[in-house]
């Protein structure tokens, strides 16, 4: 069995899923950047609740690979 890699979270700012990918920004009026969907997990931030869907333009917190952020220009 291999290990996992190790996540890191990122805040962001939520647009859209869309297919395979999320669409994300790192301020409201940067570029869309496009993570795949399978490699990391998407959940709104600054909620009450735990399990609450994202909703465009609101905070987000985008965990994956830091290979796959830095990648993508997240870190």
């Amino acid at each position: 069995m291999t290990p996992r890699t190790p996540l890191t979270e990122v805040e962001v700012v939520f647009q859209t899923f869309h297919g395979d990918g999320v669409c994300v920004r790192e301020t409201e009026d940067s570029p869309d950047i496009w993570p795949p969907r399978a490699a990391c997990t998407v959940q709104a931030s600054n909620t009450l609740l735990p399990d609450a869907e994202p909703r465009r333009g609101h905070p987000c917190t985008v965990a994956a690979p830091a290979r796959l952020l830095i990648e993508k220009g997240l870190l």
